[in-house]
């Protein structure tokens, strides 16, 4: 599946039947696939790719590229992002995270180039990079049916999930999740997936909240979040009245 969303632009637009959303907007095109699996320092996970592109602020990117950690030939090894400035491209992006692995730059694989040369490429390429990303997604264990709690980090554009309210809904129905964007913190979770129902954020229950209520409650968030979850078979995404990320 590939989506193509523009970063950092906020526009708000109205369709067909007086439906209304909020979306986020980038050049970036954002597409995965599973790549194996392993267990790292969280436990059991598998990696996925994205690709991701860039506009370039100031003086770079912001993001510090290194040899992966215990590697055996650091000089080839691909690079990983070792730090990213606050506030910079990469961190407001929100889908990549330090940690992650840099597979290719504009469309070039830089297997066996050495981080020098990859950051190299990265720094004379203006005013976009474009960079195909590997990730790890969490094989978490979660109910098929029922509730459960996850925690989850802010980042610059929230948790990387769209809520929805059903046209059909009544009063006292929790906000439904209609999207969860590759490469965001809820994504690498690996617990929530489009047509979850979101009944709670930390100790405030959303059931007789609105969007904007629940927009302005992650708003004010610490910077971990606890959300509480139900799974939702029933799904439809015909029954959709309003959205916002």
């Amino acid at each position: 599946m590939t989506t193509n969303r523009q970063f950092f632009i906020a526009k708000e637009r109205s369709g067909r039947e007086g439906v209304k959303w909020l979306s986020l907007s980038s050049t970036a095109s954002l597409s995965s696939h599973t790549t194996g699996g392993s267990v790292g320092g969280a436990g059991v996970c598998h990696a996925e790719c994205l690709t991701v592109t860039l506009v370039v602020e100031g003086r770079g990117y912001g993001l510090v590229l290194r040899p992966p950690p215990h590697a055996t030939d650091p000089d080839t090894a691909l690079p990983v992002v070792a730090a990213m400035d606050p506030g910079g491209p990469a961190d407001k992006c929100s889908v990549v995270c330090v940690g992650d692995r840099i597979m290719g730059v504009n469309g070039r694989s830089v297997s066996g180039l050495g981080v020098s040369e990859v950051t190299q490429m990265v720094a004379n390429s203006r005013p976009t990079v474009t960079l195909d990303v590997e990730f790890d997604v969490a094989d978490s264990v979660v109910p098929s049916s029922g509730t459960f709690a996850v925690k989850i980090a802010k980042r610059h554009n929230g948790l990387g999930i769209t809520l929805t309210v059903s046209r059909r809904a009544g009063t006292g129905e929790p906000l439904l999740i209609s999207e969860v964007v590759r490469g965001s913190p809820a994504h690498r979770s690996g617990t929530m997936q489009p047509g979850d129902r979101l009944l709670a954020i930390d100790s405030t229950r959303l059931e007789h909240l609105t969007l904007e209520d629940a927009r302005s409650i992650l708003h004010c968030c610490e910077d971990i979040v606890t959300l509480r979850v139900q799974k939702d078979e029933l799904y439809s995404g015909e029954t959709l009245c309003q959205v916002f990320s």
